[in-house]
């Protein structure tokens, strides 16, 4: 099976500025990765650029993209039903109502689909997020940090349903939580200067955790 992701030598220049220099790797089918880096770095330019939303030179060949940004973005006027709808009513699609019931149960939305975005937590807006994402569907999802703001106790509650609905699913995770990377990815990319380059690649269940944390902060800069 292709990787459902390649991208070779992706160089991104914003308003005459190296942003991203000769950015090169690829997705394994089913393995969630982690795009690891400091605030600022690159990291949602370099999934921008994959979905097409700014120029860039190089290569990028990939399968069908599912994108959940930073923020919910959950339209306040629609329940939460109608926002796990929204994009496949936005490409004139019906909508498969047994669909959405999996999607509810599985990330625990259930009773909760007629309630407003409003009433809803943040972490239960994530969920909701989420489901709409994966009823859009896709080959490889793109995650741009979907737990910024919330706690570490939410973080990881939240992450129990998040792991749960991306079990065998192609994932590429925008994150600057080294404990997160750690925890979630089979894989971990580490993004770092500037023009930013990826200057670490490793797999995470090979590596002794200790050793590999502390490598992962040396080149992010964070201990000599």
């Amino acid at each position: 099976m292709p990787d459902p992701l390649t991208v070779h030598s992706l160089t991104v220049d914003l308003a005459g500025t190296p942003v991203l220099e000769s950015v090169t790797f690829s997705l394994r089918p089913g393995t969630l990765t982690t795009l690891l880096g400091p605030s600022g770095v690159g990291k949602t330019t370099l999934l921008r650029a994959l979905l097409g939303l700014i120029p860039y030179r190089g290569n990028v060949e990939h399968a069908r993209l599912g994108y959940l940004p930073q923020r919910p973005t959950l339209l306040p006027w629609r329940t939460v039903w109608g926002n796990i709808t929204l994009l496949v009513e936005a490409r004139g699609e019906p909508v498969d109502p047994d669909r959405v019931d999996a999607l509810l149960d599985l990330l625990d939305l259930r009773g909760m689909e007629h309630r407003y975005p409003g009433t809803l937590s943040g972490g239960e807006a994530r969920r909701g997020a989420l489901a709409r994402t994966l009823l859009a569907g896709g080959d490889v999802f793109l995650l741009d940090e979907p737990m910024a703001g919330l706690d570490y106790l939410n973080r990881l509650r939240i992450w129990t349903y998040f792991r749960r609905a991306l079990r065998g699913r192609t994932v590429l995770l925008v994150t600057h939580d080294v404990e997160e990377a750690l925890r979630e990815a089979d894989r971990i990319l580490v993004l770092s200067g500037s023009p930013a380059r990826l200057v670490m690649d490793v797999e995470v269940r090979s590596q002794d955790p200790a050793a590999l944390k502390r490598q992962l902060l040396e080149r992010l800069g964070v201990v000599g």
